[in-house]
């Protein structure tokens, strides 16, 4: 009767131990988790910046090239745009 107990001390003990294992494993999965959910989300969120420059690369190459340089329209919003750039930087150099 004796040895019976001892063999179920011991099955309970070897059951505790395996249980202490797999939480931690468990809470050690659940860190991995949310760090790769933290990386997925920065890279998607670098993915779609990137994606946007392109598109504006893109947009601002093709008007570019629609532009002819020597036409006046052109060169009249180009001169205005550089006023207008080198006025806001004197206005925002004076804060």
């Amino acid at each position: 009767m004796e040895e019976e107990f001892t063999v179920a001390r011991l099955f309970v003990s070897k059951m505790k131990s395996e249980a202490k294992n797999l939480v931690s494993r468990a809470a050690t999965l659940e860190q991995q988790q949310a760090e790769a959910n933290r990386k997925t989300e920065e890279m998607e969120k670098e993915l779609s910046e990137s994606r946007l420059t392109i598109v504006q690369v893109g947009l601002e190459y093709g008007y570019r090239q629609s532009m002819n340089r020597s036409d006046p329209k052109y060169l009249r919003l180009r001169i205005t745009n550089v006023f207008q750039c080198v006025t806001l930087s004197k206005n925002v150099s004076t804060f």
